[in-house]
């Protein structure tokens, strides 16, 4: 028993001394990947999509990148097995994966409402919709589903020791606990909702955690969201519910659009309003604000900043690195263009951003040193959700679009808005137009 102990409790310390994503080179790239760019390859040779010879470049060059694997439905966990298999066959020797199944999931944005619910009416079995998690009065059936066929069946397959020298990362449940901060009791956001989401999110990292060559970080949202100072307070807040100490760190801009931008290197005893008034009288690229967050007293103008920013915070919190702080990965699969969102309702466009561009490619050579990776988190070319029934319609399939949001078609930055083009389809399927523009 001894040995075991001191074995396994060598794996997860030596765990926290390296960096998951290094080489970038070994991070596993799904063959689903491959196979939808080389149909949207077809697609143009064929004619049905037009692009230019740049495009189809770098159409090609995306296809050696990795992106997470998103685990958004019970029935994609048999998936993992199949992946670590390959894995071990490969030189692929780390994987990332994005744990997403709460009960009344995305509880404000209704374009990935899931497939667990806190509500045990009949209706609510299949798809959670807003008015499922607002009736919610509590969550003991759904929190039961979430650890019992989804993490504890998760966790069954990674504990394989055939599977040990494998870096197995994870990313914690986007949105769900930034949504709690700001959004709650606006649609399901309701405190039935949060405490399940805490109590859900607890249980991932508790067992997940107890898996050699293990990596979580929680989702942490993006600066466009948590960036004031009062919503970076209650977010930390909130967070010191949770066993910390067994992640690494944090994920900011999963499968979201707000500039990487450049670093301001602040001095730390510098005080936030100071730092405001810093960049509004600097013309220092670090100050560039696309989405004129500075002027609304949001320090995060881009993601490098607000990485600065949560690091600080959370600087009296234990996490599992050597020194204790947190390490960060960035979603950079969508961000590339800057300017994309500006116009109605400046930058709070997030549903299929027309003239988005893909970001930095993955990488682990980062300008501040507790960022471990640029990692596509969401796999550029995938949609964020479908368009209005009457928008699908002109398209030729008006009952598709059953997680309709109204965030998805009705702004011009929408691909979908403008009549010429497509209509996207459900959150998470390929949308071969997306990914062109994303390459242009």
């Amino acid at each position: 028993m001894f040995s075991f102990i001191f074995i396994y409790t060598f794996l997860l310390m030596g765990a926290a001394g390296i960096n998951p994503w290094k080489p970038i080179n070994e991070m596993y790239i799904d063959p689903m990947h491959h196979q939808n760019i080389k149909n949207t390859l077809q697609s143009i040779k064929n004619g049905s999509l037009s692009a230019n010879d740049r495009i189809i470049a770098n159409m090609h060059q995306s296809m050696s990148s990795s992106s997470a694997y998103w685990l958004d439905k019970k029935t994609k966990i048999d998936s993992i097995k199949h992946i670590l298999d390959d894995m071990t066959a490969s030189s692929f020797k780390s994987i990332s994966f994005i744990i997403y199944n709460l009960p009344n999931r995305d509880c404000k944005a209704l374009a990935s409402n899931g497939e667990i619910c806190c509500n045990t009416k009949s209706e609510c079995n299949q798809y959670c919709n807003s008015e499922c998690q607002k009736s919610s009065v509590d969550c003991d059936a759904g929190l039961n589903e979430y650890k019992k066929n989804y993490i504890d069946k998760i966790y069954n397959i990674i504990t394989d020791t055939k599977y040990n020298d494998l870096r197995k990362i994870f990313v914690i449940e986007p949105d769900s606990l930034p949504n709690c901060v700001t959004n709650l009791n606006a649609g399901g956001c309701t405190n039935t909702t949060c405490q399940a989401y805490i109590e859900g999110i607890e249980y991932a990292i508790t067992v997940l955690s107890n898996v050699s060559n293990t990596f979580l970080y929680l989702d942490a949202g993006h600066g466009g969201w948590l960036g004031w100072n009062d919503n970076m307070m209650r977010f930390i807040k909130l967070i010191q519910k949770l066993s910390l100490e067994k992640i690494r760190g944090f994920a900011t801009n999963t499968a979201n659009y707000q500039p990487l931008g450049v670093a301001c290197l602040w001095n730390s005893s510098t005080s936030y309003n100071d730092r405001i008034q810093q960049c509004k009288t600097s013309n220092h690229i670090c100050c560039n604000d696309p989405c004129k967050l500075n002027t609304q007293y949001n320090l995060a103008n881009n993601e490098l900043n607000y990485v600065q920013l949560l690091s600080e915070a959370s600087s009296e919190i234990s996490f599992r690195t050597k020194d204790k702080r947190p390490r960060f990965v960035i979603d950079t699969g969508r961000n590339g263009n800057e300017s994309a969102r500006i116009g109605t309702d400046e930058c709070k466009i997030w549903c299929n951003v027309n003239h988005a561009k893909i970001g930095k490619y993955p990488t682990t050579e980062t300008p501040l040193p507790y960022i471990d990776a640029y990692a596509w988190l969401k796999t550029p070319g995938e949609s964020d959700g479908c368009i209005d029934r009457e928008k699908q319609f002109r398209c030729g399939i008006p009952s598709q679009c059953i997680r309709y949001d109204p965030d998805c078609g009705n702004y011009p930055q929408n691909i979908g808005y403008d009549s010429e083009q497509p209509c996207p389809p459900e959150a998470g399927l390929w949308f071969d137009y997306q990914f062109v523009q994303l390459n242009d």
